[in-house]
Formats: C-alpha cells, sequence, structure tokens
C-alpha cells in the first residue's frame, strides 16, 4: 500500500518518504532509509521536512506472528509510531493519518463496525488500538487533525512474495510458481473478503484534506467476503493448477475466524468504491507473480518464542 500511496502523492504535491526497507523493495529519490525505531534520526528527519501532513502508514503487520516476537512488533509499530508523531506534533503537524488494522475488533460479529469496541486478541491488534488511541489523546492536547484508516486484506502487484508469515494470496501463488501444494491453517471456512490495491489508493489519498474525514475512524476494504477454501479454488482455476490441492495445518493460535468490515464511512467520506472483483484482481496479481518468478523466503534469523503453539511451518521452514 505504502509505495502505490507514495506514487499517487508524489505526482501532486510535495512529498518525502520514509522506510527502512526491511519488509519491501520499492526504491524512489525521495523515499529516505531510516528505521523510525531509530528515535533521534527519526527526529532529526521531520524536524528537517516540518511536514504540514503525515501518512503513518509503516507497520510491521505480521498479525499471526505477533504472539511469538512481541518486542519486534510493537518496536516496529506502536515504538516506531510514537517516534514518528511526536516530532509530527513538535513541527505542527496538521493532520496525522494513520493506518490501523481491523485487528483491533477481534472476535466480534461480523461485518465489523466503527462503532464497535476495541478489543483485540493478538498482539498486533493491541499496537494498532495502542496507536489509535494515542492519536486521539495527542489531537485533545495538541490540536491537530487526524484521520483514523482500518484497511484490511489488501492484495496486488508489489506485495511482498518472499514473506512466509503473511499475505495468504502471495505465499499461495509463491508455492505454485514451484509447482508445490501451499497449506491452510485450519479447516479452511474461515471468511474474509479481500480488497484490490487499484480500489484502496484513491481513498487512502482523499484521506489527505477530505474535511468530512476529519476526526474519524473509517474502514476500507470489501465487503464481499469468501472462506478460504473457496479464495483457494479460485485461485487453482485462475492458475490452471487445480492438481494443487492444499494441505490443511492446525489453526495458528489467536486467529480470528471471520474476520471483515463494513465500508459506509468509507463510500461517504472518501467515496471509496469496491470495483475489482476477486477473480479480475487474482488473475492481474497472477501475471505480477509470474514477471516476478519464485521468490526465497525470507525467514527471521529466529523468533522471540517459541513453544508447543508455533507453527511447524515456520519452526520447520516448509514453505
Amino acid at each position: 500500500m505504502g509505495s502505490h500511496l507514495f506514487d499517487a502523492l508524489v505526482r501532486k504535491h510535495n512529498v518525502l518518504g520514509i522506510d527502512n526497507y526491511s519488509l519491501g523493495t520499492y526504491y524512489h529519490p525521495k523515499i529516505h532509509k531510516i528505521d523510525l525505531v531509530d528515535q533521534k534520526r527519526t527526529d532529526q528527519f521531520i524536524s528537517e521536512f516540518k511536514p504540514d501532513i503525515v501518512y503513518a502508514a509503516a507497520a510491521w503487520a505480521h498479525e499471526g506472528l505477533s504472539q511469538f516476537i512481541p518486542r519486534k512488533i510493537s518496536e516496529n509499530n506502536f515504538q516506531a509510531f510514537v517516534n514518528t508523531i511526536t516530532p509530527a506534533i513538535r513541527n505542527g503537524v496538521k493532520r496525522f493519518i494513520v493506518f490501523s488494522s481491523m485487528a483491533v475488533y477481534g472476535h466480534q460479529k461480523t461485518p465489523f463496525h466503527e462503532d464497535d469496541k476495541r478489543m483485540p486478541i493478538d498482539i498486533y491488534g493491541v499496537n494498532k488500538t495502542a496507536m489509535e488511541q494515542t492519536t486521539e489523546i495527542l489531537s485533545k492536547v495538541h490540536g491537530f487533525e487526524y484521520v483514523i484508516l482500518r484497511p484490511h486484506n489488501c492484495y496486488g502487484p508489489r506485495q511482498n512474495m518472499a514473506d512466509p508469515y503473511r499475505n495468504v494470496i502471495a505465499i499461495w501463488m509463491n508455492r505454485l510458481l514451484q509447482d508445490k501444494r501451499y497449506f491452510i491453517y485450519g479447516d479452511g471456512t474461515q471468511k474474509r473478503a479481500f480488497s484490490h490495491i487499484d480500489d484502496m489508493i484513491p481513498p487512502l489519498v482523499r484521506a489527505l484534506d477530505s474535511p468530512e474525514a476529519k476526526n474519524e475512524i473509517i474502514n476500507i476494504g470489501s465487503t464481499v467476503e469468501v472462506t478460504l477454501n473457496d479464495l483457494s479454488n479460485l485461485l487453482l482455476e485462475i492458475t490452471n493448477k487445480k492438481n494443487l490441492a492444499p494441505q490443511y495445518v492446525p489453526d495458528r493460535p489467536q486467529e480470528v475466524h471471520h474476520a471483515w468490515s463494513t465500508n459506509d464511512k468509507a463510500e461517504t467520506l472518501l467515496d471509496y468504491e469496491d470495483k475489482t472483483p476477486l477473480k479480475q484482481g487474482l488473475t492481474k496479481m497472477w501475471q505480477y507473480a509470474l514477471e516476478q518468478g519464485y521468490q526465497e523466503p525470507k525467514y527471521l534469523d529466529e523468533l522471540e518464542i517459541v513453544s508447543a503453539n508455533t507453527p511447524e511451518i515456520w519452526t520447520k521452514r516448509l514453505l
């Protein structure tokens, strides 16, 4: 999302970006290599640029993995966020746009609505909840505008296929490029709604200056839910690899079974349109995957916590 958003913004605005390139490979001369965990360097950069508007999109969005790397998740989500918003406020930011997650909802009735309580059940969701609440508190104290965005299950070109811990569609496609079966956690009846990147970027750009979005929390994404089994069948049809039936493995701990959100506010406040049918979006992404070719999975050197509940796909590096 970050790279596509940057492309859209830099065409019309004076934009600078920050990335530590730990999870992505998109390069641009106006994106500076800085680790937001580095408080001193982040302070220096923001103090020099003095941005009027900040998109806080940096994240280690490893929700399922977060129970096994709580320190790294917290450093690269909440601490990186605090290191960004603090100098931004000090240097006169007018609007701060936070990329949150539907992970803040936890186990609740679907579709999730912005008025639902924040009830996270995993470490990643706890971090995102803390980011939202910190933004609300600091806005009241220091008088800047904010927009809290909760995008969900975004997919499409530029997605990191080498990440073995997240992005189910990218992981599956990477396996298929080797003519190997992929894995499904649980029984595959889990429901999600997948949102193509082409549909996500326009509303994200409008969050820049939409007066209606001021101090709002907004879900962004498709409402067309699908089971992972149905997603799998569709992908195997598109790729013509129906012979590679998935392998089922135990559920990951603390994973929400059904998760998707409403998008009424996004449609009203940010003109969101869910225009890309899943089959069309998957076809586009498969073409991207074919162009990229197989990507060697990049595992962490070690997990912070390993127990009987750690998925063997990670401990034994089965991808």
